[in-house]
């Protein structure tokens, strides 16, 4: 059963003592375990009762996620939304374990925020301090990049002008996310140095365990 002890907090209130990871700089110590996650579309779970229906709702509504339910021909259904990166702070990381799991069985991307070396997440590490412009047509595009870097951490300025959108960021010191899966880790080091980052992948934890995803 999952416990219930979860608090929505911003993303830039970390605590800023420093250690050392593995073969990187200085990287911001752990604080409390933080779960990141969102919902890019909007997505619907269906139940033959009502009172399943209704604690997935309020679940769902216990974590700040817009939802909503409807009944039609003895079935229910719970329609709900998370286009935006929410972070929730946990008690302790068997706590923040378990609702990653859900939230991942549950449609959602999730990333841990400065985790502790728990040694089941795969570790990428990144900075930028020199900082970096993007430049977009689209407000939603520039939008979309600026709430993800606000959820790593990032430093973020957001401007528009002539119809152009700007994002400038900066990350000055060493930061960490994880995931339990390497692809998806693989993936999010290739998007931090798209988007200028250096980075250090650490995969051993990963490896130890198979490389899995335990959702």
């Amino acid at each position: 059963m999952l416990k219930r002890s979860v608090k929505v907090y911003g993303v830039l209130a970390v605590v800023a003592a420093a250690f050392s990871v593995a073969s990187v700089s200085p990287v911001l110590a752990a604080g409390p375990p933080v779960v990141s996650f969102r919902l890019a579309q909007p997505k619907e779970s269906h139940f033959d009762d009502a009172a399943s229906a209704k604690r997935h709702y309020d679940t769902l509504r216990q974590l700040g996620i817009e939802a909503k339910q409807e009944s039609h021909g003895g079935h229910h259904d719970v329609i709900f939304n998370a286009p935006k990166w929410r972070s929730v702070k946990f008690k302790d990381d068997r706590d923040a374990d378990q609702w990653a799991h859900w939230l991942a069985a549950t449609g959602f991307e999730t990333v841990h925020i400065q985790p502790a070396d728990s040694g089941h997440l795969e570790i990428v590490a990144f900075r930028l301090p020199a900082g970096k412009s993007g430049h977009f047509d689209s407000a939603a595009q520039a939008d979309g990049l600026a709430d993800t870097l606000r959820m790593i951490g990032c430093e973020v300025k957001q401007d528009a002008h002539g119809g152009h959108y700007d994002v400038a960021y900066s990350c000055n010191q060493w930061r960490t996310i994880g995931f339990e899966s390497h692809d998806v880790a693989h993936n999010w080091e290739k998007w931090l140095k798209a988007n200028g980052f250096e980075t250090s992948h650490d995969e051993r934890s990963a490896q130890a365990h198979g490389g899995t995803n335990r959702r």
